[in-house]
């Protein structure tokens, strides 16, 4: 008998932007940079509102790690892969982690947890760890 054709699995829908759907933001919130990026330009005040004082697990792409001890800076800039005109997320970090930064290459996708801290040129994540 012949093979039977093979299962073509549907993909599965893309799922809705958390931080526009949701209510309320959960505690440790799980989000791309694409998801909170687009957030942003939907509606900066309404995102900024829900946000404040969570934390949040962001996963985007390092485009820079700026370590400098000396000055106790130590961040991880997060972009989109479009990149464009996108907001990106700047997460800072402890000085005790500066040794787990520049273990890092701009380019690798990575995910850091931080509490959101508002925004100025990035969205702002503070106190963050790195989650991989």
């Amino acid at each position: 008998a012949p093979a039977p054709p093979p299962v073509v699995e549907p993909a599965p829908p893309p799922r809705p932007n958390p931080i526009l759907t949701l209510e309320t933001i959960p505690d440790g919130l799980e989000v791309t940079t694409e998801e909170i990026s687009s957030a942003y330009q939907a509606d900066k005040a309404a995102a900024h509102t829900k946000l404040t004082n969570k934390t949040l697990k962001v996963t985007g792409i390092a485009d820079k790690i700026f370590v400098k001890e000396h000055l106790d800076i130590q961040y991880i800039l997060l972009t989109t892969a479009e990149r464009g005109d996108m907001w990106n997320v700047r997460g800072t970090f402890d000085k005790k982690l500066a040794y787990q930064l520049r273990r890092l290459t701009p380019g690798e996708r990575l995910t850091i947890q931080g509490k959101y801290n508002g925004c100025e040129r990035n969205i702002i994540l503070k106190d963050c760890v790195l989650v991989r």
